[in-house]
């Protein structure tokens, strides 16, 4: 995907709740990576960015910005 201006980076959130693992692709900035890489969830999610052509793709499974969004709110919830 392309991604507009002042998004740099490619994200992948990775999340498991009740043994259903979902993994989203999105795009991203530095300071968005950096605060959802550093959020703490008990091994339970994930989120790793990067900054080459295709260094998120492989991805079985791709879900809606909405589950996105909810796995970001989670992230920034678990940082309080």
């Amino acid at each position: 995907m392309t991604c507009p201006s002042g998004m740099d980076k490619c994200m992948r959130t990775w999340a498991k709740v009740n043994d259903v693992t979902a993994v989203v692709n999105s795009c991203s900035n530095e300071a968005t990576c950096k605060s959802n890489e550093d959020a703490k969830c008990d091994g339970k999610c994930a989120v790793g960015c990067c900054d080459t052509d295709l260094c998120n793709v492989g991805s079985p499974v791709s879900f809606s910005v909405f589950l996105m969004t909810v796995c970001s709110a989670l992230g920034l919830v678990l940082l309080k």
